[in-house]
């Protein structure tokens, strides 16, 4: 969180700040002082998507554990999912003139939305969180200009961009399959504990070389595989070596 605060905050003031890693546009490499502020918690908005699944099958448990109803654990979730989007619209979006899909927009979201997907076996949440995050690539071929219904909606769900008053970041599709994953996670750790995480990290960190080598998604060009551009992704919507790097980072934290 304070790493994301400086992140931000350096926007404001550092006219040679590398961000708005937007798959369609990416921008030019950085200077190095500015890759590794920017690179160093390259892992920390997965982490926060992870983190939610997690929290509800953790929370959820302790929480039916102490005898609490399944109606009153839902409530708390999604009072929590409408406190983060109310946040994200009361602070930026209202006070810019603009609606953006930033990070605590599409928490909210799909926090609401995995509420419902609480007792789903722990294999298909696996299943359907990585088939999400290995296939959303392929809804590229959806984009659209258009600002219709159908328009927005795509936006909504998976084209990142700035599209006049509507800055979408965090397109909801990608993220629920990472949320996805962190609530299988946290399912697991409350039966089992923290059990091969070491080798689930080792196994995403040879997935980020694997399709990072391979050239697969929209990641910076690069010459050298020990160079800054071999770790410059796109991160709206999620790129797949930003999300195998951002898994092996997590699961070995």
């Amino acid at each position: 969180m304070v790493h994301m605060a400086l992140d931000h905050a350096s926007l404001f003031w550092n006219a040679d700040r590398f961000a708005d890693e937007f798959w369609i546009r990416m921008p030019p490499a950085p200077d190095t002082a500015n890759f590794i502020a920017r690179f160093t918690g390259f892992f920390v908005a997965p982490g926060f998507s992870f983190m939610a699944g997690f929290m509800v099958a953790v929370t959820g448990a302790a929480r039916a554990a102490r005898g609490d109803p399944d109606p009153a654990v839902l409530r708390r979730l999604w009072t929590r999912a409408f406190l983060l989007v109310a946040a994200e619209s009361l602070l930026f979006s209202l006070a810019f003139g603009k609606w953006q899909v930033g990070v605590l927009t599409c928490l909210g979201v799909c926090l609401f939305l995995i509420t419902f997907l609480r007792r789903v076996p722990v294999g298909a949440l696996v299943a359907a969180g990585l088939a999400i995050l290995a296939f959303h690539p392929l809804l590229r071929a959806l984009w659209t200009e258009r600002m219709d219904a159908a328009g927005v909606a795509i936006k909504l769900l998976h084209q990142a961009g700035k599209f006049g008053r509507l800055e979408v970041y965090y397109p909801i599709l990608p993220w629920i399959g990472v949320m996805l994953l962190g609530l299988a996670a946290g399912r697991r750790f409350v039966d089992r504990g923290a059990q091969s995480w070491g080798w689930i990290a080792a196994a995403f960190a040879i997935a980020f070389f694997a399709v990072r080598i391979a050239d697969l998604g929209a990641a910076h060009p690069y010459d050298r595989v020990l160079s800054m551009d071999f770790l410059i992704w796109s991160k709206y919507p999620p790129d797949l070596p930003w999300l195998a790097a951002s898994f092996a980072a997590i699961f070995a934290l």
